[in-house]
């Protein structure tokens, strides 16, 4: 491992704890609604970044169409209509914050692979990000007396879970990288199916109801999935 790689999933690393907590900060701040789209939407940064540093991603009229249509699906599917209306510079400020937090997330695990991570070493890059992560989320819990937590077999099982499902998340979004899809559209694709099958979870097993804006949303996600999967 070179010091590059070290030094990528170190970063990366920090940029998962950060993000994970601003997610839940977020989410009692300023609402379910506003977290998830400024989270979704935050897809935007890693695609420009794909089309300024990779050669191999060159945007066309297509790649535009398509990668339009999926912010604008990601939008309508999330929405959702308030009672109570977040207030405070906090509420106005996180959005924003994790929107540009889940954003540089992302642009380093394309960089990383772009530059620092070879496709044969995918695996060895999550392990490594993953620990580190580990060892930050540790040390914070232990420093601000949330230790007590860790005790609890519920916590450290679901915990778990949630870490093993992470991590191959983080190692096939790099195997999508390195294969001949185009960054940007891996991007399009990844954030809009997890919209369209968040949407399906909730209706399936919590009975949500949805508006007519989300039914507008979870439609355009599917077709917006089928154009960029054919592009």
């Amino acid at each position: 491992m070179t010091p590059k790689f070290v030094s990528a999933a170190v970063i990366v690393g920090i940029l998962f704890i950060i993000t994970f907590n601003l997610v839940g900060l977020c989410t009692a701040k300023a609402g379910m609604s506003i977290t998830t789209i400024a989270s979704k939407m935050s897809l935007a940064i890693p695609i420009c970044i794909s089309f300024i540093f990779d050669s191999k991603d060159i945007i066309t009229p297509n790649k535009a169409i398509g990668i339009g249509l999926a912010i604008v699906a990601v939008i309508l599917a999330t929405f959702k209509k308030s009672n109570q209306k977040a207030s405070g510079l906090l509420a106005v400020l996180l959005p924003a914050i994790l929107f540009v937090s889940m954003g540089l997330t992302d642009s380093m695990v394309k960089l990383a692979q772009l530059t620092a991570v070879p496709s044969e070493y995918s695996a060895n890059f999550s392990a490594l990000t993953f620990g580190i992560a580990g060892i930050i989320g540790l040390a914070v819990a232990f420093s601000t007396g949330k230790s007590s937590h860790l005790k609890d077999r519920s916590t450290l099982l679901f915990g778990t879970a949630l870490g093993i499902a992470n991590f191959g998340s983080l190692l096939f979004f790099l195997y999508a990288l390195n294969s001949r899809i185009a960054s940007s559209i891996v991007f399009g694709i990844n954030n809009v199916a997890i919209v369209v099958l968040s949407v399906a979870i909730g209706m399936i097993f919590f009975k949500e109801k949805l508006s007519a804006i989300n039914i507008a949303g979870a439609l355009a996600s599917i077709i917006s999935l089928i154009y960029l999967a054919s592009i």
